[in-house]
């Protein structure tokens, strides 16, 4: 697993929804975002996919370490994970 600080959904989706105007997301708000990224979050963990529960972790993290514009431009996208 990562070691680096795993940020919460909520912190993730606040950004994506609330802080980042150009940063277009399938959800209508920040709770809905956070209800998919904890249901996205909880099935790798049943799977125990170790490399898909780092994947979703790494994704987390640079979500939070990179400016809105470089999300929209897609730096954190990741093709395994589903958009939430």
């Amino acid at each position: 697993m990562l070691s680096a600080c795993d940020p919460s959904c909520q912190r993730v989706c606040r950004k994506l929804v609330e802080d980042c105007d150009e940063v277009e997301t399938p959800r209508l708000g920040p709770e809905d975002c956070e209800a998919q990224c904890n249901n996205q979050e909880a099935l790798y963990q049943r799977w125990t996919d170790e490399q898909l529960q780092d994947r979703f972790k790494a994704y987390k993290v640079c979500v939070m370490s990179e400016e809105c514009e470089d999300i929209a431009d897609g730096v954190c996208y990741d093709e395994t994970l589903y958009a939430f």
